[in-house]
């Protein structure tokens, strides 16, 4: 059975997609790899109980050199836009650098999910962050 790498995967939002996309594989994955900025949440705990038969393992990750680790040996990830505002000075910025990252490690199946609210959160540009995100995650196709 296969490992799920799942960037920024603690936020409700990350949980619920990747519950139910393991709803829809059930028997495909041994493990999550939850890389993350903050994957010892009170929230993840609650959802390391609910994912039966699927073993969660977390991943501090604070800088590019610790979600290089954590992707390293990774056939199929899952990005999605964090919920944090105050730990990355640019979403977009996050976003392209695990593309590259992806790329650079050869996994064959990288997917980004970016929900909008989190973008509503915070922004740097208030006029162009629509236009900006849409960009950056034009680059990193």
């Amino acid at each position: 059975m296969a490992e799920l790498v799942v960037l920024n995967g603690s936020s409700m939002i990350a949980r619920s997609v990747v519950s139910a996309h393991l709803a829809k594989n059930v028997g495909k994955y041994a493990s999550v790899k939850l890389i993350d900025a903050r994957p010892y949440r009170q929230s993840v705990y609650n959802w390391q109980r609910s994912l039966e038969g699927v073993h969660l393992n977390k991943h501090l990750a604070r800088n590019v050199q610790s979600i290089e680790l954590g992707l390293q040996g990774a056939q199929e990830a899952l990005y999605f836009t964090h919920d944090y505002v105050t730990m990355s000075s640019d979403k977009n910025a996050h976003l392209l650098a695990a593309s590259r990252l992806a790329k650079k490690h050869g996994i064959k199946n990288f997917v980004a999910v970016c929900p909008f609210e989190h973008d509503l959160a915070w922004s740097e540009d208030d006029k162009n962050f629509v236009e900006k995100t849409r960009d950056a995650e034009d680059e990193s196709l």
